[in-house]
Parts: structure tokens; sequence; C-alpha cells
């Protein structure tokens, strides 16, 4: 074992499309001045990087929770920093505010969430049964503040509140997220980002769509047709 990992699993033979593709683009990566050409750079590393972390599940024949098989970091980080250099230069990317509830989140990472999921027009779906299919069971441990074990667990024991706290907190935190006057496309993307991140929490959630509401409005990116769509959206 080495770092962790099987010493013989060797992730360059794991078969990708876009290998020669990414690997000729990248040797060249100071010269590539297109946002959009690194972004498509960016997407096929991801894609072979995720393609390598199943080859490496199958591999050892296991899924461990939280743990996946890391690959092209440094590949990843440079075309991150070039994107980024680039970005300085768009006047409405110095209005977005990089110290919200996402920290110092990408221009171009902006405005393909918004562009996806509140100026496209949303799924017509169950949204009740999403949540209830897709909220994680850390859902079921936190309070809508995101405190652990917090709210429901902390009533005295014996009562209805504290031996039913599980799935009480687990109610009470779809009945909040279903009155959210948001796009329900972007309140799913937030919800597994969260899941993602450890931040499983409706206050989370609720704080991220005013941030995203607060930048559509900030940074100028509104035209008629988007405006009619994100309003659409908001409204379920």
């Amino acid at each position: 074992m080495k770092g962790g990992e099987p010493e013989d699993f060797d992730p360059s033979t794991v078969e990708y499309e876009y290998k020669e593709k990414a690997l000729k683009a990248f040797e060249r990566l100071d010269e590539i001045n297109d946002i959009k050409d690194l972004l498509d750079l960016e997407d096929m590393f991801i894609e072979w990087k995720c393609l390598v972390a199943n080859a490496y599940t199958k591999y050892i024949k296991m899924y461990i929770p939280g743990r996946r098989y890391q690959s092209f970091k440094f590949e990843l980080s440079e075309i991150n920093e070039r994107i980024r250099l680039l970005e300085k230069d768009i006047p409405n990317a110095k209005l977005l505010d990089t110290n919200g509830p996402l920290g110092n989140i990408r221009w171009s990472c902006f405005m393909k969430i918004v562009q996806k999921y509140c100026f496209t027009k949303n799924e017509q779906d169950d949204f009740k049964i999403w949540l209830e299919n897709n909220l994680c069971s850390d859902w079921n441990k936190k309070d809508l503040e995101g405190t652990s074990f917090g709210g429901y667990y902390w009533a005295p024991k014996g009562t209805y509140e504290y031996e039913n706290a599980w799935d009480l907190s687990r109610k009470d935190a779809i009945e909040k997220l279903l009155k959210l006057p948001y796009p329900r496309d972007l309140i799913k993307w937030i919800i597994n980002y969260g899941c993602s991140t450890r931040m499983e929490s409706y206050r989370f959630v609720k704080n991220t769509c005013i941030w995203f509401d607060k930048m559509i409005r900030t940074v100028n990116i509104l035209t008629l047709e988007t405006t009619i769509i994100y309003q659409m959206n908001k409204t379920h």
C-alpha cells in the first residue's frame, strides 16, 4: 500500500475517449485565452477523474463513503488558476461577492449554475417526493440551523419530541424547504452540494438561495427573457 492506495492500481490504464486531446491541450495551457475552451478542458479532466475513481472502486471491490481515488489534482488546480486569471478582466465578475456561503466561487461556476438552474425552465416534478428520496441521513441529525443533534434532540428524555427527534428533524426540514420561494432546481443543486460538503441544513440552503438571488441582481445579468423564466421558477 502506498498513501492508502494499492500500489498495483495504475490509473493511466483507465481508458478515456478524450485522453490525448486533454493532455495535448494541457501542455499549451498558458496559450489558451478563451475561457470556454478552458472550461471544456476542465470538464474533460473531471470526466476522466470520475472514470479513474470508478475504476479504482471496482478494482478494490468495495465502496468507501467519502473516499474516492483522487487524480489530476495538479492539472485541475492549474486550469482553475488560469480561468481565475482571465476572469479578472470581466467587469461583472468583480461585483461577485466571494464571501458568501459558497466561498470564493469562480465567476464561470456562478454563471454555469445560474444558467442551468435559474434561467432554464425547471423540472415539474413532485418536489416533496424528491426531498424525501434525496435528503441524506445527516438531515435527520440536525435542527433547522444546522446544529448537530440540536432541536428535538434537546427535548427532555421520554418526551414524544425526544423519542421521535430523528423523524421530526427531517419532517421540519422538508416542510421549510418546500416553502422556499426560489427555483427548485437551484434548491436541489444546493442540497446536493451541501451533502457533499457536510453542510446539510435548512439554514445553509436558505442563505445560499438568498445569496444567489442577490448576486443575480447585483452583477447585472438579467435580461427580459431570463427575468421571466427566473420569476416563473421562483413561483413554482
